[in-house]
């Protein structure tokens, strides 16, 4: 297997996303899991890594795709994943192999 396809590495917590390549000796990226929408511009947003922090926190409006540890908002959750692995500055998915796995509650 020499000529094996890298994997992405791929962790969604519910506050960030860790990513990486397998193959790469660099750090993993480390994205926000959120949506932002400056309040009064509702046709922008920032999806994971888009936002600048050095903005007034007064003027924003956060949406998490998890709330309590649980994944509640799956549209938001598809967005920050499109953008993380298929957007400009995303992890190039189409020449790797994906490994995510999950925690699934039983109770």
């Amino acid at each position: 297997m020499t000529n094996a396809r890298p994997v992405i590495v791929f962790d969604n917590g519910a506050h960030t996303i860790k990513c990486g390549l397998s193959t790469s000796e660099d750090e993993p990226r480390i994205i926000p899991n959120s949506v932002v929408r400056l309040k009064g511009e509702k046709n922008r947003q920032f999806v994971g890594g888009e936002f600048d922090e050095t903005l007034d926190y007064s003027i924003i409006h956060y949406r998490h795709p998890f709330e309590k540890g649980y994944l509640t908002d799956w549209d938001v959750e598809k967005a920050i994943w499109d953008k993380t692995l298929f957007g400009e500055k995303g992890l190039n998915a189409s020449i790797t192999t994906t490994a995510l796995s999950t925690l699934v509650n039983l109770s």
